[in-house]
This record gives structure tokens, sequence and C-alpha cells, in this order.
């Protein structure tokens, strides 16, 4: 997933569902892709993390707005607080539309949605034709 060394998307995944970081993690491993997924449970270790912060890569924020919508809601608001900083793409993971519907105040700071069946696959299409001006999901 990337172009140049430094142009490396720092990818994410936010959620307390084991189940669902390992599946997605495990899926991309499964297609060949091998990037660094780094889980994270709570959004401000994310968002206050100066590293993360001055790096000129893209971070990739795989939201789970299953389960505590509490802190997925909680993050989103922090992104959306976010001045002078380049704020995360967030791809939310839905099975829900009570779930889409909690997006709704935030549209501008999702950039797509996947479900938790088959989170891996349905990540690796969403960057391959939303996002393929910019970049694209290869196999290592």
């Amino acid at each position: 997933m990337s172009a140049q060394r430094d142009r490396t998307i720092q990818l994410y995944i936010l959620t307390g569902d084991d189940f669902l970081a390992s599946t997605f993690v495990e899926g991309l491993r499964e297609q060949g892709l091998n990037n660094v997924v780094q889980r994270i449970q709570n959004g401000s270790q994310l968002l206050d993390d100066p590293i993360t912060q001055n790096s000129l890569a893209p971070r990739l924020v795989v939201l789970d707005m299953r389960g505590s919508k509490t802190e997925s809601r909680s993050f989103l608001n922090d992104v959306q607080r976010q001045t002078g900083r380049q704020p995360p793409i967030v791809i939310a993971v839905v099975d829900e539309e009570d779930d889409a519907e909690a997006l709704a105040p935030h549209k501008q700071f999702v950039a797509g949605q996947i479900s938790s069946k088959a989170p891996a696959a349905e990540f690796i299409e969403l960057v391959n034709t939303q996002f393929a001006a910019n970049w694209a999901v290869k196999p290592d």
C-alpha cells in the first residue's frame, strides 16, 4: 500500500473486538498484504500521539462502529475538533442501520463503510475503487 517509503499508509484498527481485529489482519495476510496494522482501543492514542501527528504518511483508521458506539462517536468528535492537522481517513465497520446512522453527523470524516463479515476483502475493494487515484492495495 505504498509508493514510497515516506508515503506508506499508517493503518490502524480501532476496536474492542478481538475477533474483528484478528480477522481483519489475517484477511489482509491471506491477500498477500503484510502491512502493519496497529490495533488501538482508544482513539486518543492516535490523535494525541505527536509521532503520528507529525508524520507525512496518511493515517487510515478502520473504526468499529458496532459495540461501543460511545468510543466510536467520541473518536469522530475528536477528529472533527482537530485544527491545523491532517485528519485521519476513517473507514467505518458497520453491520446495522443504526451503526450507519451514527455516522451521519460525521460523514465528511468517513471515507467509506465495510461490514464485519469480510472486513479485509471489503477494505481492499473499497481502497482499490474509491482511492485508486492515490493508492492501491497490492500484495507485497
